[in-house]
């Protein structure tokens, strides 16, 4: 059955049992004596290098911790059983200290975040859910321990997730915040989905299936994430229902581009990746590919497991799995409708010129049934056709996300291959920092408040689209278009604020005192210290003048409000005449495995 099919993938791991919180008082006196980051990243807690927003290009140092490694020597006397058991005592070792190092109810050394729970395990780290420190939002972090990754290819295909998700943008595809790098760890912070994963939903149902009417829009999601993806030239090549996260409000959250690469249409991949289960049969039968037919065929797959409960390829062993893929013969079940099995069908063609594209899958009537006939929204913006004069400023950030050639044939190859990868990488970039400048404008047009003292707001970066996203780069006022902002109660004028009347927890001290406004913002008028303000990182000299200088603008535009109007910054007091208060924020147990 296909409940238990989980069981025989190697690369999925049982999800984390749940630990301990720490309670908010017991948060705020460990978050008031953490390490804080200098001018040049993050000077404690052995953080090398990272950033919010920024490429990775790290060639992430090996850990100068040996003592794991020597602990079990491994010989070349040793026999090879006994040199199997010798590498995996040196993996628990490894891993058991990993554990540790990343264990719940602390904040992470150097960093703003305070680890609350497993939430998912790996061959190579965890995945933890956390609490960012300066927002009140969770988040989830990916830990990678460096004395697991022992090849130079699993580094790649980290710095690749990074840089990709980093520069994507997509309501549907998981958002990668920032990325650090410590003696021992790598660390990924990603957006937090609270749901499940689609392996879980599916069997959840009474009948361990999704109603055709159910499955529709939860597809049509899927084909507008991968529409984006193929779009800006990116194939996943690990599609499956663990990797598809259903959040608490029923939408698709595509997570897990560790085997995502960048593709050109006139060349050929050669890597075999993925799961077998869903494997196309190019992939198994080690044959060329070009890219986007693999994910078509994976897709194919997850509709059919969606509205059958099965998989339509099963074997005992990978050989009799792959004969099976290789013929594409299998059946369907008499529930299923016309339109349907004309669907699966067409993406499950062994032949990839007869296989569907993603345009075949916008376009096909049991797609759009229901939803007027329109297609699923790729959300690629409108990009020129041609750009006859590529930005210097931009040609040199390309490398840092991965694309690497050199300036002159980058330039050439965004002039004369509209179709190609780097073209396409070129407009993603363009647009984040289109999206970055008008976050900022936001922020100063946005009423002036002061903070309630959670944290200070960092200037976020919102999406021109409807969704929203959090992404801190500089210290600013908050944007009450997300949830992420911290409520308010006095505005300058000192009227009472639009959340004056919302209950909350006031803050208080490790001593159980009330906490001034100068204790919890150092500033005052929402406004974060300076030594607590985290680097943007290494490698972003190229796009960060423009918003350092609008944020110090709206740094001195509030300093000059509060001193016309005479108000200090020693205690804030809201319109009843208590101390500031803030939101709580509701903090659910996420029930989904990540993969990692």
């Amino acid at each position: 059955m296909f409940g238990a099919k989980r069981k025989s993938d190697q690369q999925q791991q049982a999800a984390g049992a749940t630990e301990g919180k720490a309670g908010y008082e017991a948060l705020q006196a460990a978050f008031s004596n953490t390490a804080q980051p200098n001018n040049f990243g993050y000077k404690y807690g052995g953080l090398l290098a990272g950033g919010t927003g920024t490429p990775c290009s790290s060639t992430f140092q090996p850990s100068p911790i040996s003592a794991l490694k020597q602990a079990v020597p491994v010989s070349p006397q040793m026999g090879t059983s006994n040199a199997k058991q010798a590498e995996t005592d040196r993996k628990r070792a490894i891993e058991a200290a990993a554990a540790k190092r990343c264990a719940s109810g602390k904040i992470f050394p150097g960093t703003h975040y305070r680890l609350d729970m497993t939430i998912g395990k790996g061959s190579y780290g965890r995945v933890k859910l956390a609490t960012d420190m300066r927002t009140g939002g969770q988040v989830a972090i990916k830990f990678l321990a460096k004395d697991l990754m022992t090849k130079q290819a699993h580094w790649i295909r980290v710095r690749r997730e990074i840089n990709l998700l980093t520069l994507a943008h997509h309501p549907h595809i998981i958002k990668v915040h920032e990325w650090l790098e410590a003696t021992e760890d790598v660390l990924i912070v990603m957006e937090y989905v609270s749901g499940k994963d689609l392996f879980d939903r599916i069997n959840e149902k009474a009948e361990k299936r999704y109603s055709e009417e159910d499955a529709r829009p939860l597809f049509r999601q899927m084909v507008s994430a991968l529409d984006y993806c193929h779009q800006n030239r990116i194939v996943h090549r690990d599609l499956k229902p663990e990797n598809v996260m259903i959040d608490a409000q029923g939408n698709v959250k595509l997570i897990d581009f560790g085997f995502a690469n960048l593709f050109h249409p006139r060349d050929h991949l050669t890597t075999n990746c993925g799961s077998p289960l869903y494997a196309a049969p190019e992939i198994v039968q080690a044959r060329p590919y070009i890219g986007p037919e693999v994910d078509i065929w994976s897709l194919g797959i997850v509709l059919y497991a969606m509205l059958v409960g099965a998989l339509p390829f099963e074997d005992e062993n990978l050989k009799g799995l792959y004969k099976k893929i290789g013929e594409g013969r299998f059946t369907f079940p008499e529930h299923v409708s016309p339109a349907a099995r004309d669907l699966i069908q067409s993406m499950l063609q062994v032949n990839t010129l007869n296989r569907a594209t993603i345009h075949h899958l916008r376009m096909h009537p049991w797609v759009n049934e229901g939803f007027g006939r329109v297609a699923p929204d790729g959300y690629v913006p409108a990009r020129p056709a041609c750009i006859a004069c590529p930005r210097e400023d931009l040609l040199r950030l390309l490398p840092e996300y991965g694309y690497n050639l050199s300036g002159d044939l980058l330039r050439s190859t965004i002039i004369v291959q509209p179709d190609s990868p780097v073209f396409a990488g070129y407009c993603m970039l363009e647009e984040k920092e289109r999206r970055e400048k008008e976050a900022l404008a936001a922020v100063m047009t946005a009423p002036m408040t002061i903070n309630n003292g959670v944290a200070a707001r960092y200037a976020p970066q919102l999406a021109a689209s409807s969704y929203k996203e959090y992404r801190p780069i500089a210290p600013a006022i908050v944007d009450p278009l997300t949830d992420y902002a911290p409520r308010y109660s006095v505005n300058l004028d000192g009227s009472a604020g639009p959340f004056s009347s919302i209950p909350g927890t006031p803050l208080k001290d490790a001593a159980g005192q009330q906490r001034s406004y100068r204790q919890h913002t150092p500033s005052g008028l929402g406004i974060q210290h300076p030594s607590l303000v985290a680097s943007p990182g290494p490698g972003n000299a190229g796009h960060s003048n423009i918003m350092a200088q609008a944020a110090a603008t709206v740094v001195n535009k509030f300093k000059k409000l509060r001193d016309n109007i005479g108000m200090g910054s020693e205690k804030g007091v809201v319109a009843d005449g208590t101390s500031p208060r803030h939101r709580g924020i509701g903090s659910s147990k996420n029930p989904n495995e990540m993969q990692i």
